[in-house]
């Protein structure tokens, strides 16, 4: 049973108020972001260890293929989108990469994106 039919049931119920429903979204959302955090630093690692060990990150167009070759070993990455179904980007740096989720609004460019460099 998801969240929302979970709060949908409670609310029918009576057991809860608006305002406790409030919180359990906001907490929902609290979650997903951090799961989308967890994401990033797991995927920023094993990025690095690839670095370390072949002296090289992999292109923009190699990296979905990179991902999905090492979820099985990253234990919070389940696939190449956040936690809103969006896909994760990542671009190549001068000096290194960036991860980002597009956050909430799946729009990359907006205040709720979360970046790891």
């Amino acid at each position: 049973m998801h969240i929302h039919e979970i709060i949908c049931s409670l609310a029918i119920a009576g057991v809860i108020t608006s305002t406790q429903i409030d919180m359990l979204k906001s907490t929902e959302g609290e979650l997903k972001t951090n799961i989308a955090r967890v994401q990033l630093v797991q995927i920023g690692k094993a990025l690095r260890i690839n670095k370390i060990q072949k002296n090289r990150l992999p292109s923009e167009e190699q990296f979905p293929d990179w991902l999905i070759a090492r979820l099985e070993g990253l234990e919070d990455v389940k696939n190449d989108h956040d936690p809103w179904g969006t896909s994760l980007r990542y671009t190549r740096l001068a000096k290194g990469f960036r991860l980002e989720s597009a956050g909430p609004d799946g729009s990359f460019g907006t205040e709720d994106d979360i970046r790891y460099e």
